[in-house]
């Protein structure tokens, strides 16, 4: 992988603010935070599903979704 990419970018993000916050998501009446660790382990999750079902690096991959916290750890 280069080394200037958003995901490179992301991930040293990552491991330097593991804890703090990444995102914030309006619930109803108030806000629900995602850490940099959450939204890390999120796309690592969407990461390994994409690689399970047989997309490998270069594949083209379309996201049908309804806007959501949830684009941000797949667009990563």
């Amino acid at each position: 992988m280069p080394s200037d990419t958003i995901a490179v970018r992301f991930v040293e993000a990552a491991r330097a603010y593991r804890g703090r916050v990444a995102m914030q998501v309006k619930r109803g009446d108030g806000y629900a935070s995602r850490t940099y660790e959450d939204l890390a382990g999120a796309a690592a999750a969407a990461s390994a599903a994409l690689r399970e079902a047989g997309v490998e690096p270069g594949d083209r991959v379309a996201l049908l979704a309804e806007n959501g916290p949830e684009w941000g750890a797949a667009y990563l």
